[in-house]
């Protein structure tokens, strides 16, 4: 039996996005948020991946008292051909002052050895 595949270890980006995979997991920049996957991301025989993280957003400016910011439960899933992934967030675990619904973002399409474009908010 052969080892799973895995995405290659690097940076993958895209607008709006990019991530930095290693054989452990990766951490994601957002336009105005960012995200951690803890656990490796392989590939099943079709080039698709489901794995479990954290998503944070991020707000400019301070933020007011009882309205700080915390992570939320991820899965990240996509699909990779070659060196350009497909990359879907869906939150899950909401907080209770948001609506109780999963949220999906994306699709992203990000490409190995690219930055991406980001603007954070400020």
């Amino acid at each position: 039996t052969r080892p799973p595949a895995r995405v290659l270890a690097g940076t993958w980006g895209g607008e709006h996005v990019r991530l930095e995979s290693t054989e452990h997991g990766g951490q994601l920049e957002f336009d105005c948020a960012h995200g951690s996957i803890e656990e490796p991301l392989s590939l099943d025989d079709e080039g698709r991946f489901s794995v479990k993280g954290t998503y944070l957003r991020e707000h400019p400016g301070p933020l007011r008292p009882g309205r700080e910011a915390g992570a939320h439960p991820a899965t990240y899933s996509g699909e990779v051909h070659g060196t350009r992934m497909t990359l879907r967030v869906l939150l899950s675990g909401r907080s209770e002052s948001e609506s109780e619904s999963d949220e999906s973002i994306g699709p992203f399409a990000l490409t190995f050895a690219t930055t991406g474009r980001i603007r954070k908010c400020r």
